[in-house]
């Protein structure tokens, strides 16, 4: 009793030591901001070109599906995500044109849009020469409806801020209504609280997937069938699909080829994969053969009606 009661007692205490260790690890005191910091770096820095005033155009919030229909895994940064950037100074040029606040904060949402990849995108900035705080929040939109909110440890004067979220975009290729609104709880006292927001309409970045059944030549007397898909959008599938293949026809006393289903992992926005499907036939033998991409339609896309081709080979 008295060795297990031992043994029992160190156990804990390696285990406290653990928590302990691990407990100022997450405990440690983020660095304060230095208002006189960020007014330094942004007199001193002139960076040429402006980040937040570039304009991108979604990724759809990801379905499970599988090659019979649920639960295909997806890859681990197609999962919804809201990514914080660094705060930083703004740069010079992008204060040409802007007011700065004489007295008080001044928080505004700069370069909503949306990503190539689907995720929205917006930058907030602190127009002014004293301290956005406390923390505040940013509610993003989608059509009206909110989708995110996101958190931010206050401003420095004279900075910004550029956050991409994955939530505030739920799928969906046609056009979208974008707004972007600081400061909802109204936590931080402003000089004006009538420019905290801004409102775009954008067509989402989309992908199109679309099949070909081609003849592909083996030597000079047969041929195989080659499949081709190609992504016409405008953004990568972003996740896996599924390309369904079958022969419908052949010559007299042809067996058949059993459908089968071919899995992509993804496709970029003007990328093509090919594959073939079946075996050799004679070019004096005509077999027809169907294909469906995007069989479960697992990916949202700009164009459904070009999914499925039928052709008869040579």
């Amino acid at each position: 009793m008295k060795v297990n009661q031992l043994v029992g007692i160190t156990i804990g205490a390696a285990i406290g030591l653990c928590l302990l260790g691990s407990e100022d690890a997450f405990t440690q005191p983020q660095q304060p901001f230095s208002a006189s910091r960020f007014l330094d770096l942004h007199d001193k820095q002139s960076p040429p070109i402006s980040v937040f005033l570039v304009a991108d155009p979604l990724m759809p919030v990801p379905g499970r599906k599988t090659e019979s229909g649920p639960n295909i895994p997806l890859p681990q940064d197609h999962f919804d995500v809201t990514s914080v950037g660094p705060v930083e100074p703004i740069p010079k040029i992008a204060l040409q044109g802007l007011s700065l606040a004489s007295t008080g904060t001044d928080l505004v949402i700069r370069g909503l849009s949306f990503t190539p990849e689907g995720k929205v995108r917006y930058f907030v900035l602190n127009l002014s020469r004293q301290t956005a705080a406390p923390p505040f929040v940013v509610d993003l939109l989608y059509n009206g409806q909110r989708r995110d909110t996101v958190k931010h440890n206050g401003l420095p004067p004279l900075s910004q801020q550029r956050v991409e979220s994955s939530l505030a975009n739920p799928g969906g290729c046609a056009v979208a209504q974008l707004q972007a609104i600081a400061d909802t709880q109204q936590t931080v006292t402003e000089t004006n609280e009538a420019n905290n927001a801004e409102v775009t309409s954008q067509v989402p970045p989309c992908p199109d997937l679309v099949v070909h059944i081609e003849t592909e030549e083996t030597d000079t007397l047969h041929y195989r069938a080659k499949i081709k898909v190609t992504n016409k959008g405008t953004r990568a599938a972003g996740r896996p699909f599924i390309v369904l293949l079958r022969e419908t026809s052949g010559p007299a006393g042809y067996i058949l080829v059993p459908p089968a289903d071919k899995r992509i992992d993804d496709l970029q926005a003007g990328a093509s994969t090919s594959f073939h499907y079946g075996g050799n036939h004679l070019k004096t033998s005509a077999v027809g053969y169907h294909a469906i991409v995007d069989r479960f339609d697992d990916i949202k896309e700009s164009d459904e009606t070009n999914n499925n081709v039928q052709k008869t080979l040579p």
